[in-house]
């Protein structure tokens, strides 16, 4: 994934889903490069592994123009995840760009939730609401943010799974 900021620089986040957190190898993610944390969407949770590279404006502008492959801007710690845990290394031929997604995020008053709005350029829109808190707390501060959302007359949508591969296959088309 790769968010570009309105200075030109950019956030380049390798994004491994379905990872155990607990039992991956000390340091394979470094603290000063990524996290591995777990989602939780309706009765599931699952681990995800984010390792980011920040990219100055130079690098950012070769990536989106296509004149340098993600494969090349890489940093040690994401290549290190995927060779040595992934077990992708090198990458395979034919990756490309999919997007541009448009992201808005807004916080609550409170600043105990954050709304993600994703625009998709064909004009789908996915809103997530989500709150990082502990594993241990997931189930408890869940049934919560349920309890708020009913308050606040906020339908929950009935399908609680990860839409991430919808957008991906909304993007392929």
């Amino acid at each position: 994934r790769l968010r570009v900021a309105a200075d030109g620089r950019s956030e380049f986040t390798l994004k491994v889903a379905n990872q155990d957190c607990a039992r991956l190898e000390r340091g394979v993610v470094p603290s000063s490069a990524g996290k591995c944390e777990y989602d939780v969407y309706g009765t599931s949770m699952a681990g995800a592994v984010s390792l980011t590279r920040h990219l100055g404006v130079e690098s950012t502008s070769e990536l989106v123009a296509g004149r340098v492959a993600p494969a090349q801007v890489l940093s040690r710690s994401q290549i290190r995840y995927l060779r040595e845990v992934v077990r992708i290394w090198p990458l395979p031929p034919g990756i490309r760009a999919l997007g541009p997604m448009l992201l808005r995020t807004y916080g609550t008053p409170d600043k105990r939730y954050d709304i993600d709005i994703t625009q998709l350029p064909d004009g789908v829109e996915y809103a997530e609401i989500s709150r990082k808190v502990p594993a241990a707390d997931a189930t408890r501060v869940q049934a919560t943010m349920e309890a708020d959302l009913s308050r606040a007359g906020v339908e929950i949508c009935a399908d609680q799974t990860s839409q991430a591969v919808n957008k991906l296959r909304s993007l392929l088309r």
